[in-house]
């Protein structure tokens, strides 16, 4: 017998209650001598017994009414210990693999009880070690986490081994590869004799259970496939496994709600077969709630709840956590996510026209000043001088004070500012370079020999040269380096990039660029004809990007897309490293992740426990082994990028059978080849056998006060 409530039973105390207040109550006579009432005191003797006796039955109902009190409040059950968990029907295993699956889904309470917990994960273990204590049949184990364990190389009768491997078992916060750990164990008992009854028994969530049911029925070779089915032990089960999690969360800044305002928008998946009213959703921000709401989620979907809230002392920290929660429910894990909140550095952006105009439509940075002005990107966000560029050889140029130099379509650079802007890039600057009909190719060679990504060659008119120009199919964008973090905002709202507006622009002229080899030098976005249209290089601490058509509209609309905007703006916070800052990658526990760092010196990788480990060359962390916020710095402690481990919230379901369904007996199951749902032997509650008793009892003390009251 188990208690779901174990520690009321220090409520047993008080059965001594009754004994004490007896005690109390007691006196003791005085005796003296009465000769003339010596008869009656032998009268008395002989019903003293009778007397005590009562008192004592009196006692001992009130103390046993005490005692079943408490063991209902405690909430007895009994389950009977399995001992047929290696069998279907009258078949016994002579051989045996158990899989157990370490997901994060298997960190599911069973018993919802506020002062005990159990879950899926110690309650398969439990189940295990019995099975070793039960059946010594060879056994192996598969341990399904973020990697595929055997502890013990082939099946045997190592049962310390085993015990100790299952006795150490966590849940890991991964959806795990349970696929793959069948197919290992399948392998384990396929070296054993065929003429061996060999039996896979698997636990985990009766989703995969379902799922994987499907996959192996028909692959099996005289081996029985067993899924453990654990829904008799939830307090209703016929509601079967129901989760409730937070999945994607985005952050932006919400300027024009007011200063220091941000937007937050969580989805909350419902994985239940009835739909979720007025769920409890909360926003914490440094361990204060800022805003509260409620959510109504649909069965087995999801829906997204809209935030505003404000942060007014993020000036003077570096960096602020939060949390959007839910209600609790039986899987605690995934009932919160994590985000972080950084202050915004205006990027200050000096800007060469190399092209100007009385009339504003026609100058060569009118829409660019357009994209990054404080309505284009809702705050004010970057800085903005521009200077011209026929008269920039008469003004002496400080640097310093700017992050970005825009080079736009500019004649006759000089020898004298290709040495600026090389000093400049080398100590961490970026610079942007567009062309246009001004540019003169040679001279830009020279120029800017240093730091140009590829070389000039030609200027080129869009189309099959054989037609007439009115004549020929204008280019457009038509690839895109996806993983560069300048397009992270499209990713985000399009999924695929060739869905965005840039892919709708028509150049009618471009550059081309010179066949060399220069492993530096990327190609961010790709013409349809094939050529490199907009590309990038590192240069020592800095950054330069070059685009091979104009600004304006004297090449090309893309300046009329509407993406334009975000476009440019994300090339200005690339360049000053801002966009891997400002933008939260994420990816999921144990999975490796590709970043794009600007930066040729050493770098290091500090995870949530703020260790600090070199990066390797190639940019790419190959695990993650914890959740939380991950970042990336140079050796002067500058931040480069960051990340953010999570959960696999779109794993969340657990359940996928109907309650009405017939769960002993699953399609497609035969003799020999077979996978079935092992029901656990069910939770019978006792309570309600102590509520009788109690009950009982007070009917025996009410008798047993009538016969007092009658005696007197």
């Amino acid at each position: 017998m188990n208690f779901l409530s174990p520690l009321l039973l220090a409520g047993l105390i008080a059965m001594v209650l009754p004994l004490i207040i007896h005690l109390i109550n007691r006196k003791e006579p005085q005796i003296k001598a009465f000769p003339a009432i010596e008869f009656l005191r032998r009268a008395y003797q002989k019903n003293a017994k009778k007397i005590k006796l009562k008192q004592f039955l009196l006692i001992l109902v009130r103390t046993l009414i005490i005692a079943f009190l408490v063991f209902a409040l405690a909430r007895p059950y009994y389950q009977k210990q399995s001992t047929t968990q290696l069998e279907v029907g009258s078949f016994k295993a002579d051989s045996a693999v158990i899989v157990i699956d370490q997901s994060y889904q298997m960190a599911f309470d069973l018993l919802s009880a506020p002062d005990q917990e159990l879950t899926l994960l110690t309650h398969s273990k439990n189940q295990a070690l019995a099975l070793l204590d039960e059946h010594q049949h060879p056994m192996a184990l598969v341990i399904a986490g973020a990697e595929i364990k055997t502890p013990v190389s082939e099946i045997s009768a190592d049962f310390a081994s085993l015990r100790e491997s299952i006795s150490k078992l966590k849940v890991e916060p991964i959806t795990a590869n349970l696929e793959m750990a069948i197919l290992e164990g399948i392998d384990l008992l396929k070296k054993r004799p065929s003429t061996e009854k060999r039996q896979l028994l698997v636990f985990s969530t009766p989703a995969q259970a379902q799922r994987l049911e499907d996959r192996f029925k028909d692959q099996l070779e005289e081996i029985n496939l067993l899924f453990v089915d654990s829904r008799d032990l939830l307090d209703q089960p016929e509601k079967g496994f129901t989760n409730r999690a937070v999945g994607n969360v985005l952050l932006t800044p919400s300027p024009q709600r007011g200063n220091h305002q941000w937007k937050l928008e969580a989805t909350v998946w419902n994985w239940s077969d009835l739909a979720v009213k007025q769920l409890p959703i909360w926003v914490e921000v440094g361990g204060e709630i800022k805003v509260k709401s409620l959510i109504d989620i649909p069965a087995q979907s999801q829906s997204t709840q809209r935030f505003y809230f404000q942060v007014d002392d993020l000036a003077k920290q570096s960096k602020i956590e939060g949390t959007v929660k839910i209600a609790e429910d039986q899987l605690k894990l995934d009932n919160q996510v994590a985000f972080m909140i950084e202050p915004q550095k205006k990027i200050n952006v000096l800007a060469i026209n190399g092209d100007p105009r009385p009339t504003p439509q026609e100058d060569e940075l009118f829409f660019f000043e357009k994209a990054i002005s404080a309505k284009a990107s809702l705050g004010e966000h970057f800085r903005l001088t521009i200077k011209n560029g026929d008269d920039l050889e008469n003004e002496a140029l400080d640097l310093k004070e700017y992050d970005v130099i825009v080079i736009a379509n500019m004649a006759k650079p000089s020898i004298g500012l290709g040495q600026m802007l090389e000093k400049f890039v080398m100590k961490g600057g970026g610079i942007l370079l567009t062309l246009g009909e001004r540019v003169e190719i040679e001279r830009w060679n020279q120029a800017f020999a240093s730091f140009l990504p590829k070389p000039l060659r030609e200027r080129k008119i869009a189309g099959d040269a054989s037609q007439a120009i009115g004549e020929r199919k204008l280019a457009y964008f038509e690839k895109y380096k996806e993983t560069h973090p300048l397009f992270s905002f499209l990713k985000y709202a399009f999924g695929n990039l060739t869905l965005s507006s840039l892919g709708n622009s028509k150049i009618k002229e471009y550059v081309l660029f010179e066949p060399v080899m220069d492993d530096q030098s990327k190609t961010l976005i790709e013409l349809s004809e094939g050529m490199p249209i907009l590309v990038e290089k590192n240069i020592g601490q800095g950054q330069v990007i070059l685009y091979a058509s104009s600004l304006d509209l004297t090449w090309g609309d893309l300046c009329l897309q509407p993406d334009f905007v975000p476009l440019i703006q994300n090339i200005l916070k690339t360049l000053t490293q801002q966009s891997q800052n400002q933008q939260m990658l994420q990816t999921y526990y144990g999975k490796s992740i590709q970043l794009e760092i600007n930066a040729s010196q050493a770098f290091y990788l500090i995870n949530p426990l703020k260790e600090k480990t070199p990066l390797s060359t190639n940019q790419k962390v190959d695990k993650t082994q914890r959740l939380g916020f991950y970042f990336v710095e140079d050796a002067n402690g500058q931040n480069l990028a960051k990340f953010q481990v999570v959960l696999d919230s779109s794993q969340g379901r657990l359940d996928t059978i109907k309650a009405n369904q017939d769960q002993n007996t699953q399609p497609g199951s035969n003799e020999g080849k077979s996978s079935k749902l092992a029901q656990l032997a069910p939770r019978k509650e006792l309570w309600h056998i102590s509520l009788l008793l109690i009950f009982a009892l007070l009917m025996g003390e009410t008798y047993l006060m009538y016969q007092k009251l009658r005696a007197k």
